[in-house]
This record gives C-alpha cells, sequence and structure tokens, in this order.
C-alpha cells in the first residue's frame, strides 16, 4: 500500500495534543512517543519532552497501566527480568519501538487513538546519525510492523500512524544549532525509509496508508517535507491545519 504524508497542527498552530484525534484524519490512529533510555524512566511514561507530555495525557492510572504493559512487551522480547537489568546497566544500544493499546476515555485519550508506539532512538553527539543510521531506521520499521501486527492480530484497524522523530530533540543537545536542520531531514528521510522497510512483511490489508506529522513550527514541517520530495512520496498539506507551505 503507498504511503501517504498529512501534515497537521492545532487551531492555534501548534502541535496537536499526543493522545487528541488528528483534524486532518478522522480514522484510528496510533501515535508515536519519543521514548527514555535513561533510568528510572527506561522504557517507560514519563520525564519531560513528548514522554512527559503522554504522562500528562493518560493520567495516573493509565500512565502506570501502559507502564505495566511496557514492561511485559519488553520483556516478551528481550527476556524475564531484562527491562530493569538493561535499565541498571544503562543500555542505551536498544534501540526499538514498542506498541501499547491505549484506553480511550482515560485521562486525554482520544477514542480515535488505539494505541501508543513507544520509540527510543541514540543519543547523539556531534556526528549526529554518523554510525547510527541503520540503527535509526529499524526504530520506524519496527513501528510500522507493530502496528500491522495489531490490525492482524488484535484487529486494531489503526489506518495512520503519528510520527515525531525521536533523538532530535533533547537527545540532541550535543550538536551545534546549525546542525540541527540538517540533522532533522536526514532523520525524517531515515524515518519514512523505515516505515516502508516495515510494511514488507504484512498484507496491504494490514497496513496503515497514512502517516501523519504533528507541527508545531517548521522542524517537522520542513524535514519531513524535504524528506518526501527526496523520496517521491505523496504529501498533502490540508486546508483543514493552519500550515504554512514549506
Amino acid at each position: 500500500m503507498p504511503l501517504e504524508l498529512r501534515f497537521e497542527s492545532a487551531p492555534d498552530g501548534g502541535y496537536v495534543g499526543v493522545t487528541a484525534a488528528s483534524p486532518v484524519h478522522p480514522g484510528p490512529i496510533a501515535t508515536m512517543n519519543a521514548g527514555s533510555s535513561n533510568l528510572p524512566i527506561y522504557f517507560q511514561v514519563g520525564g519531560s519532552g513528548v514522554n512527559g507530555a503522554f504522562q500528562a495525557a493518560l493520567g495516573p492510572a493509565e500512565t502506570r497501566r501502559v507502564n505495566a504493559e511496557l514492561t511485559r512487551r519488553y520483556e516478551a522480547r528481550f527476556g524475564e527480568g531484562s527491562r530493569q537489568r538493561h535499565a541498571h546497566a544503562r543500555r542505551s544500544d536498544v534501540l526499538t519501538t514498542l506498541y501499547v493499546p491505549l484506553s480511550p476515555g482515560e485521562g486525554e485519550v482520544d477514542v480515535s487513538v488505539r494505541g501508543m508506539l513507544y520509540a527510543v532512538g541514540p543519543v547523539l553527539g556531534r556526528g549526529g546519525l554518523a554510525g547510527q543510521r541503520a540503527a535509526y531506521r529499524s526504530i520506524y520499521a519496527d513501528a510500522m510492523a507493530a502496528v500491522c501486527v495489531a490490525n492482524r492480530d488484535e484487529g486494531a484497524g489503526i489506518e495512520a500512524i503519528r510520527l515525531v522523530l525521536v533523538s532530535t530533540g533533547i537527545y540532541a543537545q550535543g550538536l551545534p544549532p546549525e546542525a540541527r536542520s540538517a540533522l532533522s531531514a536526514d532523520a525524517a528521510t531515515l524515518a519514512l525509509e523505515g516505515l516502508a522497510d516495515g510494511t514488507r512483511a504484512f498484507d496491504a490489508a494490514h497496513q496503515p496508508g497514512t502517516l501523519l506529522v504533528n507541527c508545531g513550527g517548521d522542524k517537522e514541517l520542513l524535514a519531513f517535507a524535504c524528506a518526501a520530495l527526496r523520496l517521491d512520496l505523496p504529501l498533502r498539506l490540508d486546508p483543514e491545519a493552519p500550515l504554512r507551505a514549506p
């Protein structure tokens, strides 16, 4: 199934809430979180940035449930007790995405938001993504595969993924400011390539066909527009979204 890129924004031009309905896609979505490899929130919801926004949107009860499910799914993949061991060993090399279903109506979770994709990217130094390109791409391949599995095995019915660029905010503080725009465009290109990779083992009926770029400014808009042009991927600027054309 061809992937289509659509840009969304809140009415005031800021970011759409992480668990809010999309203003440009009315169907079921999965929303991506930029997760953490740091103690005490190793593969857990909390802290600051996007991960903190998820904690606020989910509320205390749903955050506890989601964190327990993240632990369960992490250990199903890496072994019993692995999350705690890896956290205390300060493992920053486990770069992947885990899918967790969300509970509509809990906290600020809209009924259209079926699940969260918890993505952990690399902590970047002045070299940016050098030496991390394949790993970065695989994070997004894992995200797409996780949604396809949820659609196939759990009947999630997810039609779109709300994207976030991992490692380009807090984890990119080691880069000079002039390098961050180029990093974002490079990261968006790898993300789109990885998402396409993740569809290959699944029937079209289980694939989400729409990628939502949550824009609160120029960063995501320019990065993903540039990446889509590089990859000849269809993109739409919707009249419902208060965005400037790149």
